[in-house]
């Protein structure tokens, strides 16, 4: 365990490389589809707390990335003691009331860092841009999708996505309804001064910075406070 409060708790599966949120009630939130993992049912894209997008300086091909498709068995958990056990490009390291978890791809010359912080009724997932290190001449990083898994709920009957398009819409993820959903959007809207080559759908402009999840058992409220006007919402049912 990374930390607790009378509610909740931070840990640490150093073999599934995922952050559990646990409530005392024993429900929990992972950055993984920790279900699963578990089950030994788990893919690429299920494992995987973090993807980029990077650039080739020379070609500009685009290409977006997991973080499980560059990971070897296990991670690095660098505990109280400081010590530190080397299997594989994740590095865990405790910070106050929380953990920092470094994604190395290393084919790109890129680390990204995202922070896990437990606070009194909630957990901040933030990523502090100054520690991200770009090393190589090929490659630039482009975009980071920060904990896609985390805000997620078994396909099921009483599975719900709530995503704020417009007045604000909610899907029902049963199982018949698997894989049929696909929307991203930027929240308030595209920037105009960036030309966009690439036609989406019309939908109305995001107008809140929220985004959520739940079921008969649990719910999870994401805020999104920081970097708004740079951000996307991404839902798949």
């Amino acid at each position: 365990m990374i930390a607790s409060n009378s509610e909740y708790r931070l840990k640490w599966d150093a073999e599934a490389r995922a952050v559990i949120y646990e409530h005392k009630s024993g429900s929990y939130w992972s950055d993984i589809f920790y279900e699963a993992f578990k089950d030994g049912s788990i893919g690429d894209n299920g494992s995987s707390a973090l993807n980029i997008t990077v650039v080739n300086t020379k070609t500009l091909e685009w290409d977006t990335v997991t973080s499980a498709s560059v990971t070897e068995d296990g991670a690095i958990y660098t505990n109280e003691a400081g010590e530190m056990v080397d299997a594989g490009n994740i590095y865990c390291g405790e910070i106050e009331n929380g953990l920092r978890v470094y994604y190395f791809f290393e084919q790109y010359k890129i680390a990204v860092p995202i922070d896990y912080i437990l606070e009194e009724n909630h957990i901040k997932i933030q990523i502090d841009s100054s520690l991200i290190m770009e090393d190589g001449e090929e490659y630039v990083l482009s975009s980071v999708g920060v904990a896609p898994n985390f805000c997620s709920v078994k396909n099921s009957a009483d599975a719900n996505i709530f995503f704020p398009a417009g007045n604000g819409a909610i899907i029902n993820c049963s199982e018949t309804t698997e894989g049929t959903l696909s929307y991203q959007a930027p929240i308030y809207g595209r920037d105009a001064t960036i030309r966009n080559p690439i036609s989406r759908q019309d939908d109305e402009a995001i107008r809140l910075p929220v985004f959520g999840a739940y079921n008969s058992k649990q719910g999870l409220l994401g805020i999104v406070e920081g970097a708004i006007g740079s951000t996307e919402i991404n839902v798949e049912a």
